[in-house]
């Protein structure tokens, strides 16, 4: 008898492959980062990476990455949320004018509807240093080279993620 095997991959809108994004922004280039996610629960996030933008989907996961600025010690994951459009170039309108140096009119961007906002160790963020400590997440992409606005994270990454993001709920 033929049995079909599936994947244990979140299956959403006919979906199998539900990848998790991380994005990343700078307090260098985006002075009120903290307050912008702090203050408002839709956002605008920019897709700098071509296939990033060709691969993202509404009702994927993504987390947000602070740089460290000039703040050592206050990098890593601050926020979680979902995707609620495709990326797409839209007019500014206001969404892009939160960013220091502004894209070019084709760079597409995202909004995301965040569900958890934790901006620091004692609200359960997940920093840069606990990140490169952990066996699974410290060789991950942003982590050892923070140079992309958009990563898209392995499955072992995400579960990982998840697992810690989860448990370091205050």
């Amino acid at each position: 008898m033929w049995a079909m095997t599936y994947s244990t991959t979140r299956h959403r809108h006919g979906r199998y492959d539900m990848p998790t994004w991380l994005f990343q922004g700078s307090p260098k280039d985006f002075p009120a980062f903290d307050n912008y996610l702090r203050n408002y629960a839709e956002i605008s996030w920019h897709v700098r990476q071509k296939r990033a933008a060709e691969e993202i989907y509404p009702d994927d996961e993504v987390y947000i990455w602070r740089l460290e600025g000039n703040h050592p010690g206050t990098g890593g994951i601050v926020a979680h949320g979902i995707l609620t459009t495709e990326a797409r170039v839209i007019p500014d309108e206001g969404k892009k004018s939160w960013v220091r140096h502004q894209p070019g009119p084709t760079i597409p961007s995202v909004d995301i509807t965040l569900d958890d906002v934790r901006l620091t160790p004692d609200e359960g963020c997940l920093t840069r240093a606990d990140l490169l400590e952990d066996a699974v997440l410290w060789n991950m992409h942003v982590v050892q080279s923070p140079h992309l606005t958009n990563y898209k994270l392995t499955s072992e990454e995400e579960e990982r993620v998840a697992t810690l993001w989860r448990a370091a709920k205050r």
